[in-house]
């Protein structure tokens, strides 16, 4: 049956699917007019006015609109004056602004066409409601006209700045400042005091502006009320009528409003008002919290100021007050020069200069002295996570902290940077009392910080070295102290002595590694094998790998002969895919001989950030054709700790290729158990100290037994490793756990001797 048709526009017919698209389909709001009332509507009509059929039908088009329309002409002429032209054969296309049943308004845009239905000409309206885009409009215009005043706002401050710099004579930085504020709009009247170098006295040194300029010489009465209102906190006032006692003073342009007006400033703002000044801001000049003098800007009518405005003049008054500091305190740039300006402490200048009048003071007699290098643990969390306000705060109240603990020493505390301190200890040559106050300081800062209402707690990585011993002249003592805070830090904090053995820098280390490096070229590195018993099958069930180096002049070394230089530089790549390389060797080896033992190889943390080093575990087993399982790697769980989200995913990584994950030294971190449950593993290793000393402590029995029932209960085996005696294997049974090695059961053996072992266990 042909589709029924309905009428369209003059001349035309619709079929009824398009008229259903068009008219009862589409979201916008569509009616139909007959003469001036609405005769029909689609669904979308009433959904967008909040109304029924019944309460729009026989209404006419203004009794939905306002009174008025913005442009002030009502809203019934208008719309008569629309449809009067639509109905002429004229499309009309403006914009209307409508109202809903319930009154609430709302921007639209209407389109009107004439069509005949019927025989009879109809009005045909579309309105589409623009309400979103006018407000995303309104937003779009409010954040560029943001973006142009701040970018005023910085080109002001950055051409002051400029100008500024350099400027030595006070004149010179009132008649800049007063051409910057010149640029302001509306037009303030500009009043600068300075105070005396005495600070006793006010003086009014530049005044201009739209009002009447105050007389300049000794401030008069208005003069004064505006100081006060800017020193009373040391913090820029602000007054959108001094009139209403609505009062403000603000840190900064984000900072909380204070409404309630105290008699310090109702005072002034009193003596303001009566000579004509309704708003203003007044910024104190302020230099190392030092008052130097104030710029009060007024004007003669009430007036808001917004957030951006106000951080210009923060700015501004900052910028100003640090050129007066340098013109007005010239014999001060040396002390300026070689102090901290956050926390006033020396700053890394002044400790190289008193090192070397340390020396010359010393002469011949000189007995050494030690100096600590002193970092704060996650510092950078603090200023992430709550705003480097927070942190300037905490670096503020560190310094004194620490200076308590000096009291009565010969010392001397430095901030050289960031979160760093030094302290210059001349008479602590004794590494036993160097250590003893570096601890002392770290008790020190264990204690709460109470910084912005909020609790915070520190902690801290020392390095101490000594002079002459580890640095001659206080650049290479601060070196060595460097390699030395570094150490504590890998360490998980506290303190550590410079050794020689671990800085990268060191002769030694760098004739190490080159000797290494070659030693891997020539392949004189080999593996000894310890074998790993378990306890409950009473056999050996694998073997751990442990290098070692047959040096062309110093013989056999053990891996702690070179082992933490390694890992301290690239060459720790190379060596683990050599120690890798011979390990998968040595499994292809057993294979064929019909033995099925597996062997576990320790991966450091370096390792584990290497892509290369998967790549080279996934090669190694395709090339030697060695089942995934016979191969497992050991971290430590200090490793584990280093950059968490990322050593997961590189273990994640490993565990998809079979290889087993174990993790070693299991207790000597800071990791929990149910961290440990989130990754990979399906082993972990006791740390061999809670295990040597069993026998002598309850407590370390105590951890190692608790260790095995939280493991077991998270379905990991236990291995206990340094078993040096027959009496820890026996109490290491009664506590369950599964699988021990130790001198007791074997020493690491070179392959050959292995065989004799699996005969014998």
């Amino acid at each position: 049956m042909p589709n029924e048709t309905k009428p369209g526009p003059i001349g035309t017919a619709v079929d009824s699917s398009v008229y259903f698209t068009l008219f009862e389909g589409t979201g916008d709001s569509i009616f139909l007019m007959r003469g001036e009332q609405f005769v029909n509507c689609n669904p979308a009509t009433l959904q967008m006015f909040g109304c029924t059929r019944e309460q729009i039908i026989g209404q006419p088009p203004y009794r939905y609109s306002p009174e008025f329309q913005p442009d002030g002409q009502p809203s019934q002429d208008k719309a008569l004056e629309k449809i009067g032209a639509a109905f002429e054969g004229r499309t009309q296309h403006f914009e209307w602004l409508h109202c809903r049943y319930d009154g609430t308004t709302f921007d639209a845009e209407v389109t009107l066409n004439v069509v005949e239905i019927a025989g009879e000409p109809h009005l045909l309206a579309t309105v589409r409601d623009t309400s979103e885009r006018k407000r995303a409009e309104a937003e779009l215009a409010l954040s560029r006209r943001t973006l142009m005043e701040r970018n005023d706002s910085l080109r002001r401050i950055n051409s002051l700045s400029t100008r500024l710099h350099g400027a030595l004579e006070i004149e010179e930085i009132l008649a800049i400042t007063l051409e910057a504020l010149r640029g302001l709009t509306p037009t303030p009247q500009v009043v600068i005091c300075l105070q005396e170098m005495d600070g006793r006295g006010l003086q009014v040194a530049a005044s201009e502006g739209a009002g009447e300029a105050l007389p300049l010489g000794p401030a008069s009465p208005l003069a004064q009320a505006l100081h006060a209102l800017a020193l009373a906190e040391q913090r820029i006032y602000v007054s959108a009528d001094f009139a209403s006692l609505e009062d403000r003073s603000t840190a900064n342009a984000n900072a909380d409003v204070d409404a309630n007006a105290n008699a310090s400033t109702a005072l002034p703002a009193a003596a303001l008002v009566e000579a004509g000044v309704r708003a203003g801001v007044v910024i104190p000049l302020l230099y190392r919290d030092v008052p130097l003098g104030s710029i009060g800007l007024l004007y003669d009518a009430p007036r808001s100021f917004g957030d951006i405005e106000l951080e210009s003049f923060v700015a501004i008054g900052n910028t100003v007050a640090s050129a007066l500091a340098s013109a007005r305190h010239v014999d001060g740039l040396e002390y300026l020069a070689h102090h901290d300006s956050l926390t006033g402490l020396p700053n890394r200048m002044f400790l190289h200069r008193e090192f070397e009048r340390m020396l010359a003071a010393r002469g011949e007699s000189n007995t050494g002295g030690a100096l600590l290098l002193l970092d704060l643990d996650r510092f950078k969390e603090i200023n992430d996570t709550l705003g480097h306000h927070v942190g300037d705060l905490l670096l503020q109240q560190v310094g004194p902290r620490l200076q308590e603990v000096l009291a009565g020493e010969t010392a001397m505390l430095c901030r050289l940077g960031g979160d760093e301190f030094a302290l210059l200890l001349p008479n602590a040559g004794d590494p036993a009392l160097a250590r003893a106050i570096a601890q002392r300081l770290l008790d020190a800062l264990r204690r709460p910080f109470l910084v912005d209402s909020m609790q915070l707690l520190v902690d801290a990585s020392i390095g101490i070295a000594f002079h002459p011993g580890d640095g001659e002249d206080s650049n290479s003592l601060l070196r060595t102290a460097d390699v030395a805070m570094y150490e504590a830090k890998r360490k998980g904090g506290g303190v550590a002595i410079y050794d020689r053995s671990l800085d990268q820098n060191s002769p030694e280390r760098l004739s190490m590694i080159a000797d290494l490096n070659e030693g891997i070229r020539l392949r004189q590195l080999c593996l000894h094998y310890q074998p790993k018993l378990d306890l409950k099958r009473g056999r050996q069930v694998g073997f751990e790998a442990l290098v070692r180096w047959n040096h062309p002049r110093l013989g056999l070394l053990m891996p702690d002969s070179f082992l933490a230089q390694a890992e301290l530089s690239e060459t720790i790549h190379p060596l683990t895919d050599l120690i890798l390389e011979m390990a998968v060797i040595q499994l292809r080896a057993w294979r064929d001989a019909g033995l099925s033992s597996s062997i576990s190889v320790n991966l450091s943390a370096r390792n584990l950030m290497d892509d290369r080093c998967l790549l080279t575990i996934r090669r190694l087993l395709q090339q030697y054709r060695i089942e995934a399982g016979a191969l497992e790697v050991e971290i430590t769980e200090t490793a584990l700790m280093h950059e968490p989200e990322l050593v997961a995913e590189r273990l994640d990584r490993i565990a998809a290729l079979g290889v087993g994950i174990c993790i070693d030294d299991y207790g000597t971190g800071y990791s929990s158990l149910g961290y440990l449950h989130r990754l990979p593993i399906h082993a972990l290793k006791i740390d061999r100290l809670f295990v040597t000393d069993m026998r002598n402590g309850e407590h370390d029995a105590i951890i190692v037994r608790s260790t095995i029932a939280l493991a077991h209960s998270l379905g990991l085996i236990v291995v206990a490793e340094g078993v040096e005696d027959g009496e820890t294997l026996e109490m290491l049974v009664g506590m369950g756990c599964d699988q021990v090695q130790g001198y007791h059961l074997s020493m690491p053996l070179p392959p050959e001797q292995l065989a004799m072992f699996e005969s014998t266990a």
